[in-house]
């Protein structure tokens, strides 16, 4: 029997119209229990995957192991001999840690937007790097189409963090 938006409870026909309401409220505590503890889950896992990322992706740029180094050369040959991508791993670490610490996240958050836009240049400016045919990315254009998932991440978290102070 539903009670009240998707409450639902069952119906011994011994029972009083008491213990009908007492089961339905401990299912209704019991089920915002379970979707707090798994919105927490989700935010945080959100929270934490663009840390790990950040920080890890940075870190193979800073160490010049990363596969990301030629597209970023190629797009803008300024990059000499790896400057450009040591300083794109720099500020990505420090987005990473920031996104550690509570009062410098939502700062960490407009520095994640901006990185996300500026990592979509190549798709623009060559797109040629990007695609082996139109709407076909290569692993090149993969790896910054990816970004999507990362975007609605950093919206996500920065939602929670809103919801936290109020």
């Amino acid at each position: 029997m539903r009670l009240h938006r998707g409450l639902q409870t069952a119906i011994i026909p011994s029972s009083s119209a008491s213990e009908i309401v007492a089961t339905s409220k401990e299912g209704c505590s019991a089920t915002r229990k379970k979707e707090r503890w798994w919105r927490t889950l989700f935010l945080n896992w959100h929270h934490f995957a663009l840390v790990v990322i950040y920080v890890w992706f940075g870190s193979l740029k800073i160490a010049g192991l990363s596969p990301a180094q030629s597209l970023i050369e190629q797009t803008l040959p300024i990059a000499s001999q790896g400057t450009l991508t040591f300083l794109f791993g720099v500020w990505e670490v420090a987005i990473g840690v920031a996104l550690l610490h509570p009062q410098l996240a939502k700062g960490a958050l407009y520095a994640l937007f901006f990185h996300l836009f500026v990592t979509t240049v190549p798709l623009f400016l060559r797109p040629e790097l990007c695609f082996d045919f139109p709407l076909v990315p290569n692993l090149a254009g993969q790896y910054i189409v990816k970004n999507l998932i990362l975007i609605g991440a950093a919206l996500e978290t920065r939602r929670a963090l809103l919801y936290r102070r109020h």
